[in-house]
């Protein structure tokens, strides 16, 4: 598959695997940003790669649009099967029921987390590998090396601002009205920005967004920053 229909592949998936819309309007933010950290230090206790985050948070993201994050004991098992269905993808050697059940201090049963992936699953029609924000990054972040005149020490500079503001959407609710494209080209341009490179016609080109289409994404980034 050449290049331009692969990312067409993907914004064609990315458009098909939003969180419903009103999941951001009756959205109890401070649940999920807990059910988000929690996602985190799980994943470190398993020592599942990173870009495993983005897609906990993606799965956990698309059921509760579904079911509706409310308050509830069952919190903490639905951010743990996210977790579980990551790693499944992420990991050859991924980590077994009865593990997960004790690093949640037993807030659940082993039969509880297996019904809940059930009904996961279920509810996502077994749609789990779709495209988050870091593979999009990852994508462009090849083609910008490849095409780029950037020293090596401006582009090790861009990627770790692009980086951390890819990882702060995670956990700010803020950024769900927006597809992980959006998100991604927005992260790299802010990386770009703040080390005074232009994002030229071949980024338009390759990503589909022009600087003004980012706009709104950015400004959001620059909002959570100055909190």
């Amino acid at each position: 598959m050449a290049q331009s229909d692969f990312y067409k592949k993907l914004l064609s998936l990315e458009a098909n695997h939003q969180p419903e819309p009103s999941y951001q309007v009756t959205l109890n933010h401070e649940l999920r940003a807990c059910c988000v950290n929690w996602m985190l230090d799980l994943m470190k206790i398993i020592d599942m790669p990173s870009e495993g985050f983005f897609v906990c948070v993606r799965l956990f993201d698309r059921f509760m649009s579904l079911r509706g994050l409310k308050s509830g004991p069952s919190l903490r098992v639905y951010a743990t099967v996210a977790v579980w269905c990551a790693s499944k993808l992420e990991q050859d050697d991924y980590c077994g029921a009865e593990s997960l059940v004790d690093y949640s201090h037993k807030k659940f049963t082993k039969m509880e987390l297996i019904a809940t992936e059930i009904a996961m699953m279920s509810a996502l029609k077994y749609q789990v590998n779709c495209p988050t924000a870091y593979v999009f990054y990852t994508h462009w972040q090849e083609m910008f090396i490849s095409g780029t005149k950037v020293s090596p020490d401006c582009q090790e500079q861009i990627f770790a601002i692009a980086e951390y503001y890819l990882r702060l959407s995670l956990v700010e609710s803020r950024f769900l009205r927006f597809r992980p494209s959006m998100v991604a080209a927005a992260a790299l341009f802010q990386g770009m920005l703040c080390n005074d490179t232009a994002w030229d016609a071949v980024l338009v080109t390759n990503t589909t967004y022009r600087p003004e289409d980012l706009g709104e994404c950015c400004k959001e980034f620059e909002n959570v920053t100055q909190l």
